[in-house]
């Protein structure tokens, strides 16, 4: 399920999040302890992870197919590893048109629903492929594809059936018509978009390697999944600032809309869980596995 290809962009990590009847990948990786999520590394020891100060995310409309408020639930999931440690790059989350899953870099750093056809892949939930230097372990892009072959939903913390461990047999799935929560899934993807591998033993941790229907823990990150994020940007990073930055609208155009080319909402402040959420300026801007996910 893991796999490095080099060329001229440098190593591409493929990571999945598979359903719970699915086998676990494999992964090359150092780890924190034997509990907390994997951290990446190159065959040199190179950490993989973001290291410029500011990260741009591209949302394309497919997302608006996935379910309703699937785009404040991708938007909370970038927000909960944010509110976790403030080392993380600032995030500016744009809105696109017409974006394919793809195995070649193109610049930009996409959220997309679609059926995933890449070999091996077809099944999981999603998929998170990136793109990083071959010496220095530096990501230099990464795509996040949620599979539209499941049926997702924004789903109630507290719904009767609901999992609290992921993949234990618990999940009585027909109490949410068999669907897997979107902002729950997303975490995941997250964690490993910032450069994070699986957690293949801690069944509560956001980034545990296998996904049930109807669960929603993973939305919250555990204390295996904190320590392994302060491991990976613990050095080298400088902390972002709190407030929020307003991002320029072009003439005319109203907000929300896809006229324009991109729409962009600006996530520059220190996120935390105890206040009210994301911090937004709107202006004109597998189940268990995946492609670096």
């Amino acid at each position: 399920m893991l796999g490095y290809a080099f060329g001229a962009t440098g190593a591409m990590l493929v990571l999945a999040l598979p359903l719970d009847n699915q086998p676990h990948a494999i992964e090359r990786a150092t780890r924190a302890n034997q509990a907390s999520a994997e951290v990446r590394s190159l065959e040199n020891g190179a950490l993989q992870r973001w290291r410029k100060p500011e990260v741009s995310v591209v949302i394309d409309a497919s997302v608006h197919d996935v379910t309703p408020g699937a785009e404040q639930a991708v938007i909370q999931a970038f927000g909960a590893w944010l509110s976790a440690n403030p080392n993380l790059p600032e995030l500016s989350i744009e809105y696109g048109r017409g974006l394919k899953p793809k195995l070649d870099p193109d610049g930009i750093n996409a959220v997309i629903y679609a059926p995933i056809e890449f070999s091996g892949h077809r099944d999981d939930l999603a998929i998170t492929i990136g793109f990083s230097d071959e010496e220095t372990g530096e990501i230099t892009e990464a795509d996040i594809i949620i599979n539209s072959r499941h049926a997702y939903g924004t789903l109630e913390t507290d719904a009767p059936g609901a999992p609290t461990t992921s993949c234990d047999g618990s999940s009585q799935a027909s109490s949410c018509e068999h669907r897997y929560d979107l902002q729950n899934v997303m975490t995941h993807e997250v964690g490993h978009f910032y450069g994070l591998g699986e957690n293949r033993h801690n069944r509560i941790s956001t980034m545990y390697s296998c996904t049930s229907a109807c669960e929603t823990h993973k939305r919250d990150l555990s204390d295996d999944d904190q320590r392994g994020i302060s491991l990976l940007y613990e050095q080298g990073s400088a902390q972002r600032q709190m407030g929020c930055s307003m991002a320029s609208r072009a003439p005319g155009a109203p907000l929300g809309s896809w006229a324009g080319g991109f729409l962009t909402i600006a996530l520059v402040s220190l996120l935390r869980r105890r206040r009210s959420g994301v911090c937004l300026a709107a202006g004109h801007a597998r189940p268990p596995t995946t492609p670096r996910v």
